[in-house]
């Protein structure tokens, strides 16, 4: 959760069975602002963004959101940039945003398949940077 706008931005993440980012006002009352699995909602010195995305199944997308509320209205989303994949281990550090995505299978010497990720720093609205992972990887990713 968030506070911000006047409310609090809310995300849920239930996996392959969805999820969304809403917003839910003072008086109780709330509303579906991202119909997606939220993987994080910051406050940049940008705006307020949100994360959202789904690694299932063959499936592999991920989505950065501007969030906004203009004067009388509802808390909307415009997309600022798609992702390669879905976002997850999300930590918000200083003035960026640092995520690992999915992005293949390698071959053990055992012979069994494991995930590969790549990491990436969303360091302003518009400039997503690759960068090297830390070790040792996780062999998984939590949302």
């Amino acid at each position: 959760t968030l506070p911000a706008f006047g409310g609090t931005i809310i995300g849920k993440n239930e996996g392959e069975w969805g999820g969304e980012v809403s917003f839910r006002e003072p008086d109780g009352s709330a509303y579906t602002v991202i119909s997606d699995n939220s993987h994080g909602v910051f406050e940049m010195h940008y705006g307020v963004i949100a994360l959202t995305g789904l690694a299932h199944l063959g499936t592999n997308r991920g989505t950065v959101h501007l969030l906004s509320r203009p004067h009388g209205s509802r808390v909307s989303a415009t997309p600022l940039m798609q992702l390669p994949g879905s976002p997850c281990d999300v930590v918000r550090v200083d003035n960026r945003v640092t995520m690992r995505i999915h992005s293949g299978y390698k071959k053990l010497d055992n012979g069994i398949m494991a995930s590969v990720y790549s990491c990436y720093a969303l360091v302003s609205g518009k400039e997503l940077v690759k960068y090297q992972c830390p070790l040792p990887e996780p062999e998984i990713c939590f949302g």
